[in-house]
């Protein structure tokens, strides 16, 4: 994977973007796959190993994430789905937790009733969850509401194996307003230096530029 030459690039961002801290500070290497938090990603420049092609992605998405909220005046994520994963989680474990205490109480065949309701209940809801998961659930990597919710957006992020092209595609609809998307690939090469520190500037720049098209999309619409 060719990188961003510093002999080339100093420390000049594209577009004017943000500085992204690289060459300052002390440097911290990380070549697990969760590398950072989208909330201090630009306290301390992150370095990766590069041919490390999940932890490069999750770098890149860490950083779509942040950049996309930023770009985007009174939208908050929603975490709607994803509370109602952890509820049906929970609820089975609940059946399977209360049908192993009620088997330790209840001597057998006693308990068999009860047991039997849980066990399912537990397999009810564990079919019903990987069932969505399987057929409905979208690749989902922000979902986010406008304050008054009567905007959605979505971010989906692709990125093949052994591929250097990085794919965002953001969009964004709403109840009175007609669904618009823009999509765009990038080269993973320009957002690390050689040595393998993340060029925030360059990935934020890009995003906010996306993320503009898009806007003008629904405005140019909205007229």
């Amino acid at each position: 994977v060719c990188s961003i030459d510093r002999r080339k690039m100093g420390a000049k961002r594209r577009g004017g973007g943000k500085d992204d801290g690289a060459g300052s500070g002390k440097r911290k290497s990380s070549n697990s796959a969760s590398v950072l938090s989208a909330l201090d990603i630009e306290d301390k420049p992150i370095v990766i190993n590069q041919w490390d092609g999940a932890t490069v992605k999750n770098t890149l998405d860490d950083c779509v994430h942040k950049y996309t909220l930023d770009s985007l005046d009174g939208f908050s994520e929603d975490f709607f789905e994803t509370d109602m994963r952890l509820l049906v989680c929970f609820l089975g474990c609940a059946f399977a937790g209360f049908a192993c205490i009620w088997g330790f109480l209840v001597p057998h065949p006693d308990s068999t009733p009860v047991v039997s309701v849980c066990v399912i209940g537990y397999f009810t809801l564990v079919s019903l969850l990987s069932f969505y998961q399987t057929f409905f659930e979208e690749p989902t990597l922000l979902c986010a509401r406008s304050a008054d919710k009567s905007q959605e957006l979505k971010v989906f992020t692709f990125m093949e194996r052994y591929e250097t092209t990085f794919t965002v595609v953001i969009e964004l609809g709403g109840k009175d307003k007609k669904a618009h998307k823009v999509e765009e690939d990038f080269d993973i090469a320009n957002y690390f230096y050689t040595d393998g520190e993340l060029a925030h500037g360059n990935v934020a720049a890009d995003i906010e530029e996306l993320v503009a098209t898009l806007l003008k999309l629904q405005n140019k619409d909205s007229e």
